[in-house]
């Protein structure tokens, strides 16, 4: 790959993040912004997602840039709807952990980094992805 291309990737890559981000920003500003002043709290405190801690995982270690949940668009990452009902357990843990151990075709090596979790934190991402 040459040096242009891979500055072309990279931008592409800062603007497919960022933009992610900012949806998602986006939506729970918007969540925000419905509520009337004179019952704010009390409007926040029905409108406020609960997020599991697997989702809250999955959001801090910034599965969310690359990797949809809702549709089956595929970004930076493959789609992680329905993931679990096509892949094995020990095949997703594997992922996780060493992500270039078995590349699908179509994505490059070095993409995504290894995560080193807790047997509870992993317990808790998988939860997460068998609800999607």
């Amino acid at each position: 790959m040459t040096s242009k291309r891979i500055v072309i990737f990279l931008i592409v890559l800062g603007i497919g993040l960022g933009l992610a981000w900012v949806m998602t920003s986006n939506q729970r500003l918007s969540q925000v912004n419905e509520t009337k002043p004179e019952n704010a709290a009390q409007t926040m405190a029905v409108k406020a997602p609960v997020i599991s801690p697997g989702e809250a995982l999955y959001e801090s270690l910034g599965c969310i840039g690359c990797h949809a949940t809702s549709t089956d668009e595929v970004w930076m990452g493959p789609s992680l709807m329905g993931f679990s009902k096509h892949y094995s357990q020990s095949y997703i843990i594997d992922a996780i952990r060493d992500p270039d151990k078995d590349i699908p075709q179509g994505y490059y090596k070095g993409a995504m980094p290894a995560f080193e979790l807790s047997d509870e934190q992993m317990q808790a991402l998988l939860d997460y992805l068998k609800a999607l």
